[in-house]
């Protein structure tokens, strides 16, 4: 059985509608409702089909309690361009089957345009938030770059100076002098120059050991940095993962 909630509106009444229910028809119940009593003919303003039109009609009778004329009569003081949008919100599940002054096709309209708008501005701010992941993904991906080839030029520093080490060969020993030689002066002469050859490796084996030192709390620190930055990179992925699937969804 088919079952309606109608708003009724009479030029005779004016400021007035009736809100009601029927089983047939809203054009039919017009006609049922234009007896002698009334000057002229009830107009149709809105009817939509439902589930239940007792249930609707009371929770539209509920909602335009403030503007009911009396308790046992279902005429409400308002116009139906208000009256309709009311009644549209709480009948529940329906089908509109008339809307004389076009109130629920505007409402639609307007909302249709608000979730498309909501929608523009959800796809900027995903768009955005895209760009500043990628941008973020990127500066990680640079700083890994940097250290990996300040890792290689410290390694190369090393290896050029463990080259230097090699070609040295053993550490100095200091030559033997004769009295000829002390006689001579050429011991001091010998020396000097010794303690310029061993002061020279001393110094090599120190930045030997200093690039190692270097090296090693570089990649350690490197390391750090890295495990950390590949983290954050995991959890950008995901989250631009995230923004992708919820774009196609609303596609």
């Amino acid at each position: 059985m088919e079952q309606y909630v109608y708003i009724l509106s009479n030029p005779a009444m004016p400021g007035l509608v009736k809100v009601g229910k029927t089983t047939s028809n809203a054009q039919t119940r017009a006609g049922e409702l234009f007896t002698t009593g009334v000057p002229e003919k009830f107009v149709v303003e809105f009817c939509a089909e439902v589930r239940d039109c007792s249930r609707a009609e009371s929770a539209a009778h509920a909602a335009m309690k403030g503007y009911r004329v009396l308790p046992n009569r279902e005429f409400f003081r308002l116009p139906a361009v208000e009256a309709i949008p009311i009644a549209a919100r709480v009948i529940g599940q329906h089908r509109v089957v008339v809307d004389r002054p076009g109130v629920v096709a505007e409402q639609r309209s307007v909302e249709l345009a608000r979730l498309k708008e909501e929608d523009s501005r959800r796809r900027e701010a995903a768009l955005n938030r895209r760009q500043v992941l990628e941008s973020l993904t990127r500066e990680i991906d640079e700083e890994l770059a940097r250290d990996e080839r300040r890792r290689v030029e410290l390694v190369r520093s090393l290896e050029a100076l463990r080259n230097q080490y090699r070609m040295r060969g053993l550490r100095p020993k200091k030559a033997k002098t004769g009295l000829r030689d002390v006689f001579s002066g050429r011991a001091m002469e010998y020396e000097k120059a010794f303690s310029e050859r061993v002061a020279a490796w001393d110094r090599l084996e120190a930045e030997l050991a200093e690039a190692g030192a270097r090296l090693t709390q570089f990649s350690r620190d490197a390391e750090g940095r890295r495990r950390t930055r590949l983290t954050e990179r995991a959890l950008l992925a995901g989250e631009r993962q995230r923004l992708l699937a919820e774009s196609g969804k609303r596609l």
